[in-house]
């Protein structure tokens, strides 16, 4: 257990461009966490796999350039319980291709984020292989109960077996996510509603399970029909 404020980075030991150069990697069964922390914790370009939960954050937490669930070469499977779970402010991914996290493989689910705080995920590979597209599925993609809301933002999420995002708060933003061939598509709990203001809303993202945005593209997708 990390008991400090932290930040481990894996781009120090050279360059990571092809993927993480350090691989955490536990014994299946009996390992119950990668990393686990009771401070802040920075994560940067590891590969964590063979665990119950790669990245176990009770208070605040920065994922950046990770594989969860996948070895270093960004698709043999090393499969843990969960990817990301998480209790208090949280950031997974960002606007930048080396900022990409990979969380795929999963058995039980890619993130699950509870607490009061908000919650950012962008621009990253849920689901799918370090390629985009070979399949590596979670069980569930994403579930979403922290009270501030959370902005899901240009991610691909595809292949997992059952939801891309389960919302069960209110004030969530999904918007130019690609979402493919996974078990069911988004789900918002009795009571929850997507946050309105003056970014438009992902409408197609919203009604249907199967939409293929380009990444990193910025404007709307297209009307479901």
């Amino acid at each position: 257990i990390i008991t400090v404020p932290l930040e481990i980075d894996g781009t120090s030991q050279g360059d990571t461009t092809a993927g993480p150069l350090i691989e955490l990697v536990g014994v299946e069964g009996s390992t119950p966490f990668g990393l686990r922390t009771q401070q802040p914790l920075t994560v940067r370009r590891l590969a964590i796999g063979h665990v119950g939960v790669a990245l176990y954050l009770p208070s605040s937490g920065e994922s950046y350039g990770n594989y969860l669930g996948l070895a270093a070469d960004g698709t043999t499977p090393l499969s843990n319980s969960g990817g990301v779970r998480s209790f208090g402010p949280l950031t997974i991914g960002g606007n930048s291709p080396e900022l990409r996290n990979i969380i795929s493989s999963n058995l039980t689910y890619g993130v699950v984020a509870q607490g009061n705080d908000r919650i950012h995920v962008e621009g990253n590979y849920i689901g799918v292989a370090a390629d985009g597209a070979t399949a590596r599925p979670n069980g569930r993609a994403l579930y979403i109960a922290s009270e501030d809301g959370a902005d899901i933002l240009q991610n691909v999420i595809a292949t997992n077996t059952s939801y891309g995002v389960l919302a069960n708060t209110t004030g969530v933003r999904i918007l130019y996510n690609s979402f493919f061939s996974n078990g069911s598509g988004i789900a918002f709990s009795a009571g929850t509603r997507a946050a309105s203001g003056s970014d438009p809303p992902g409408v197609a993202d919203l009604l249907r399970a199967d939409v293929r945005v380009p990444h990193g593209r910025r404007d709307p997708p297209p009307l479901a029909t």
